[in-house]
């Protein structure tokens, strides 16, 4: 009998798991992913007094060299994740003597670049490379 008591209480002791309480005060150690940031690129093309539509030529991120032919006023916006990037906005027209073409590139709604010109032949470029 000494040794069936013995052997169920040996089994009942080899039976009990090492329990650990944890501090609900305690830091957890959780790894958490950055967020990622998303500019807002916009490109706007303005003009007055021209002939003929404008040619517009931009670079994106996204789609890379864009050409259009267009009367402006003219808008296009992209979205970026990359922390830089390089912008180009360019716009060529012919105009009457009074004639004006202007073009802006604005990130997250805060102008980045602008130009303008005045006159009948017109070509105006806006570029730079935006760092976060």
């Amino acid at each position: 009998m000494k040794y069936i008591v013995a052997t169920v209480l040996s089994l009942l002791l080899l039976g009990c798991a090492k329990t650990t309480i944890e501090n609900p005060n305690s830091p957890t150690n959780t790894t958490t992913t950055p967020a990622v940031k998303t500019d807002n690129i916009e490109f706007r093309i303005f003009g007055q007094g021209l002939l003929l539509p404008a040619t517009i030529r931009f670079i994106d991120p996204l789609n890379g060299l864009t050409i259009v032919t267009a009367s402006p006023p003219y808008f296009a916006a992209v979205s970026n994740t990359d922390n830089s990037v390089f912008l180009f906005c360019e716009a060529q027209a012919t105009g009457f003597s009074t004639a004006s073409l202007q073009v802006q590139i604005f990130v997250n709604g805060k102008l980045f670049r602008e130009a303008a010109q005045f006159g009948s032949t017109l070509d105006v470029i806006a570029s730079g490379t935006f760092r976060r």
